[in-house]
């Protein structure tokens, strides 16, 4: 059953790429440390950034969250994606909003061109749903 929707849009020129390391203060508070060992590994390290950013906002919208709440980006994980879509990992509150919304699963997909980097999200569960939890808290 599909519980929520969600979906961003993110000018790369709105990340700079000096934002996009380690070091900085947007980077720490955005991406796990898992995201940036990924992102440093990737031949693209801004697409890459750049699609993270609008995934982690794509599934904020999954949650059903009200827009004004505090949710710090580093609890949705997004991993994966060269061959495979990539994963959704929430931590935390995000975990814990997602298990009051019955969200079981979240499937993600992104696309890049030369300009822009889009996210789609599509929660899954319900009441019903047996699949195995992804959340960690």
């Amino acid at each position: 059953m599909v519980v929520g929707i969600g979906t961003d849009i993110v000018t790369k020129t709105e990340l700079r790429p000096e934002w996009l390391k380690p070091e900085d203060p947007f980077c720490h508070a955005t991406f796990t440390a898992m995201e940036q060992r990924e992102g440093a590994e990737r031949r693209d390290r801004h697409s890459y950034f750049c699609g993270r950013f609008a995934a982690k906002e794509a599934v904020f919208k999954t949650l059903g969250l009200p827009t004004d709440t505090r949710l710090p980006l580093r609890e949705i994980e997004i991993l994966g994606g060269d061959l495979s879509a990539p994963a959704v990992r929430l931590h935390a509150s995000a975990a814990e909003a997602a298990r009051r919304r019955g969200i079981r699963s979240i499937l993600l997909t992104l696309t890049h061109n030369a300009d822009y980097t889009v996210a789609f999200a599509l929660a899954q569960g319900g009441p019903n749903s047996n699949e195995e939890e992804l959340w960690q808290t």
